[in-house]
């Protein structure tokens, strides 16, 4: 799974979602309790490679990883990893300016607990950045583009 793109906060987690359960008669419902299973651990991140290999092929690459935990955002992780000086002292905001404008991946790997007959998965995500991609086992499952809000 990944995010990419300067992430401010990606917190996610499963969350199990049983459906009503209807008796044989259909009279009566009853609501199976909530389960979740954060994805807090496990994280690491790197730049997205230049050279226009795709997202997948990325994710799956062995090399350049750095681990992290979640939430986070990609300067606090490069500060952490001594990759940039802190951006709010002297005019080390100039330094890295160049940080905004790389696109950058997140990825972890979990197991799924097993689901029961009646239930169903959300993926929650909490705090991806404007711009973001998410794929579950290499398949795409959210795109994230969010557009800036026009003044009054």
């Amino acid at each position: 799974m990944s995010g990419y793109n300067s992430p401010s906060s990606p917190t996610c987690g499963w969350v199990f979602v049983p459906e009503m359960l209807a008796s044989s008669l259909g009279q009566q419902k009853e609501m199976m309790p909530l389960r979740t299973q954060t994805l807090s651990d496990g994280w690491q991140w790197k730049q997205k490679p230049k050279e226009r290999s795709g997202d997948v092929e990325s994710l799956a690459e062995d090399g350049g990883w750095t681990s992290t935990s979640v939430p986070t955002e990609i300067f606090k992780d490069l500060l952490e990893a001594g990759k940039i000086e802190d951006p709010h002292l002297a005019r080390n905001e100039d330094k890295v300016a160049w940080v905004g404008e790389a696109d950058w991946m997140y990825r972890t790997r979990f197991p799924l607990t097993e689901l029961g007959q009646n239930e169903k998965v959300v993926l929650v995500f909490e705090g991806l950045d404007t711009f973001a991609k998410v794929y579950l086992n290499g398949v795409l499952v959210l795109e994230a583009q969010v557009r800036p809000v026009k003044p009054y």
